[in-house]
């Protein structure tokens, strides 16, 4: 009976062999902050490309 050809040994002790996931731990919930003037400044890119599509099509 032929025996597969040894291309290379593995190290089992190197591998991970837990099969539970890990514990993570919990981060620190960072506070919610809106910011109004990123809403009022995509708002504005918004009305400029529509005025720019309006005299290309017009």
């Amino acid at each position: 009976m032929e025996r597969p050809k040894v291309i290379d040994k593995i190290d089992l002790d190197a591998i991970d062999s837990s099969t539970r996931p890990k514990k993570s731990t919990r981060k620190k919930e960072e506070p919610i902050v809106e910011k109004q003037p990123e809403k009022q400044e995509v708002k504005i890119n918004i009305e400029e490309k529509v005025k720019r599509v309006r005299k290309t099509a017009g």
